[in-house]
């Protein structure tokens, strides 16, 4: 699959830990990585939801693609 430009350049699916959160405002949290686990805060706790993400939210890709 040839990925868009914006698939190749999103912020929320690329960067590993340094990419942009879905939500980041006071205390709550919430990102995704490349392979579709949520991780999600509150107050400083975070919990971890594997697998959720298929597809990123915000652009569409495949998130087990290397791309």
């Amino acid at each position: 699959m040839e990925l868009t430009e914006k698939q190749k350049n999103c912020p929320y699916c690329h960067g590993g830990r340094k990419a942009e959160p879905l939500v980041n405002e006071d205390s709550d949290f919430l990102a995704f990585d490349k392979n579709g686990s949520v991780a999600f805060g509150d107050d400083g706790a975070i919990t971890l939801y594997e697998h959720i993400f298929k597809y990123c939210p915000k652009c569409g890709r495949p998130l087990e693609s290397d791309d």
